[in-house]
């Protein structure tokens, strides 16, 4: 499996793009409208991605208390895809 941070930002599907590299994490700005948001791929012992968000507007708000219930569920079940795409075939 890569262990370079880089190799995993695909999982946002590069439609975001990196801002920030040190120390092996690469930092993404994944804001959208109404919505300030960052995402972090952390490259140690295992690959981990952090995610932040900040409600800009209230209509953002909203959709954000909706999306923050399934969103662990859905980036778990991205990563595991992302991990599927990128191991060695055996």
């Amino acid at each position: 499996m890569p262990r370079d941070s880089a190799a995993w930002t695909g999982i946002l599907r590069n439609a975001f793009p990196v801002v920030a590299r040190q120390d092996g994490e690469a930092l993404m700005d994944v804001g959208t409208a109404g919505l300030d948001a960052w995402a972090s791929i952390v490259d140690e012992r295992y690959v981990t991605l952090c995610t932040s968000v900040k409600a800009v507007t209230r209509r953002s708000g909203l959709y954000w208390s909706a999306v923050k219930r399934v969103h662990p569920f859905m980036a778990r079940t991205t990563m595991v895809r992302t991990h599927r795409r990128l191991s060695p075939s055996p």
